[in-house]
């Protein structure tokens, strides 16, 4: 058989050697991508909380400009994790005759994360008293 050249796997262990860096680079890559993952979900996580505590936020700013009592006064109060004001005040431009307008606006902090929210509007104020 000539021409074949047969090699002996040599005793020194140097292949070895290589399989065990191939070996920590290989578990260097997967604890980086775990690590990177982990940080996308817990930022992901952090996200949703701040986009439902909006989510409740807006919902409550409009039920407070919506739906509270049109008094010309500061009104306060404690509501699903917010604290909230509201206040209703005359407008300085009357452009309708007969009609006062009003400004309406609506504040809350987030008991949780002091995040402040607001919302403002205009509402036909009542009548003065006489």
């Amino acid at each position: 058989m000539a021409g074949l050249v047969r090699t002996q796997p040599s005793g020194d262990g140097a292949s070895d050697g290589y399989a065990a860096v191939e070996t920590m680079v290989a578990l260097a890559i997967l604890a980086m991508t775990i690590t990177f993952a982990l940080v996308a979900a817990q930022t992901a996580r952090r996200a949703t909380v701040v986009a439902e505590e909006t989510r409740r936020a807006d919902q409550l700013l409009r039920y407070l400009i919506d739906e509270a009592p049109l008094t010309l006064s500061t009104q306060s109060g404690t509501a699903n994790g917010f604290s909230w004001r509201m206040q209703t005040y005359f407008t300085s431009d009357a452009s309708i005759p007969g009609l006062l307008l009003c400004d309406r606006l609506a504040e809350l902090v987030s008991n949780t994360s002091r995040r402040r929210f607001h919302l403002e509007g205009a509402a036909i104020c009542p009548p003065p008293p006489s």
